[in-house]
């Protein structure tokens, strides 16, 4: 509607001029200092008229010179920008192909210069696939850190970056910045576990025990080998320690700590009990060795512990025989307690005990280890002949 009362307007007004251009043709003079323009109306309505078509012209022939603009300059900012894209856009088709190399040789011209953080990112991943360390080096440089600090994703590939480089001091530090922003994220779990089992932060470690848990960031059977593994790193640890330790107690005490760190959980795990009564048999604590092993011998049998118990020289025989009775009343054709209690008998000079305790545990568990124990029983009371006979058949069966 609007439209049509301007187009109505125009139309009258175009008429009055014409109107008025025929019967009062009129005079126009224009004077600017020693200059003039004389003309008549009609003249100069026909002049304004073909300055304005050239001026609308005009304007119509800039706006289409500012669109192929890029075509006729090819070295303005706008052409750079879209060049710049495409060639990082090419550079994500190759590396998404597996064409790392041409994916890192199509962002290398702007190595150093300042890059878009997806060209960073490419550029990246592509050096860690191809093992480039000069290029991964050169991706933990101190200007990238200024240009994408705080951005997830750079952090994310510096992270992976340091644990290549083995940087795994300041791995953690970062990973432990990202852990607090993503408790929950599985990868950046296990980039720190790899980082501190690197630097055998093992008490470190086992703090992430139940996070690891919790988020189900290895299997069940998985997170059972690595605890059991920390737990085994630890006690080694304490170990090498406490061997150029010549005062007992603190000797012991160093022991101790590792095992009193222990839940109740893993305290009752057999190979940590065996662990444990081992390290201290090595440390020659023969008497803590003793007490530990009978504690928990009174608690739980565990053929393992019987077996270390067997090797404490400072134990009378009798009295190591009379606790090993004991037990198998308690446990009865236990293979391991037979074993042991035909071997202390043959210390204790004991042969028909020592023999009586071989062939219960040969029709128990016909094995080459009950065969080489029959063989042992003969050979110590010097009847070589039975003694090669029960030998023979250990070897027959391994055969």
């Amino acid at each position: 509607m609007r439209k049509a009362i301007l187009f109505f307007v125009s139309v009258l007004l175009s008429y009055g001029i014409a109107y008025t251009i025929a019967f009062k043709p009129g005079y126009i003079l224009i004077a600017w200092g020693s200059y003039s323009l004389e003309s008549s109306l009609l003249a100069f309505v026909f002049l304004s008229l073909c300055g304005g078509i050239v001026g609308v012209l005009g304007l119509k022939l800039l706006r289409i010179l500012s669109q192929g603009l890029n075509q006729l300059y090819p070295y303005s900012k706008k052409a750079k920008q879209e060049r710049q894209i495409a060639r990082i856009n090419q550079a994500v088709i190759s590396y998404m192909t597996g064409q790392w190399d041409e994916a890192g040789h199509l962002l290398t011209p702007y190595m150093n210069k300042k890059m878009p953080l997806s060209a960073y990112l490419v550029w990246a991943k592509s050096s860690l696939k191809k093992q480039d360390d000069e290029m991964i080096l050169a991706c933990l440089s101190a200007r990238f850190i200024r240009q994408f600090e705080g951005e997830w994703a750079f952090e994310f590939v510096r992270a992976e970056c340091l644990l290549y480089q083995k940087e795994y001091e300041s791995a953690i530090i970062l990973l432990k910045q990202m852990h607090q922003r993503a408790s929950d994220d599985v990868q950046i779990l296990k980039w720190m576990k790899e980082a501190y089992w690197a630097l055998e932060a093992w008490s470190a470690l086992k703090s992430l025990l139940p996070v690891f848990k919790r988020y189900s960031v290895f299997s069940i059977q998985d997170y059972d080998i690595l605890q059991k593994d920390i737990i085994f790193h630890e006690f080694n640890a304490a170990y090498e320690k406490a061997e150029n330790v010549l005062d007992r107690k603190y000797k012991l005490k160093i022991i101790k700590t590792v095992w009193n760190n222990l839940s109740d959980e893993n305290k009752k795990m057999s190979f940590l009990l065996k662990q444990y009564a081992e390290l201290l048999i090595k440390l020659d604590l023969l008497r803590e060795a003793e007490h530990f092993i009978h504690k928990q011998l009174n608690l739980k049998y565990d053929a393992g512990l019987v077996s270390l118990y067997t090797q404490i020289t400072k134990i009378e025989p009798f009295d190591l025989l009379n606790v090993l009775k004991k037990l198998l009343n308690q446990n009865k054709d236990e293979s391991q307690l037979l074993y042991c209690l035909s071997k202390v008998c043959m210390r204790c000079r004991l042969w028909g005990e020592a023999e009586q305790y071989a062939l219960q545990l040969l029709r128990w568990q016909p094995s080459p280890k009950a065969y080489i124990l029959m063989s042992e029983v003969y050979s110590s009371q010097g009847l070589y002949e039975k003694s090669v006979r029960y030998f023979e058949k250990s070897v027959f069966i391994l055969k």
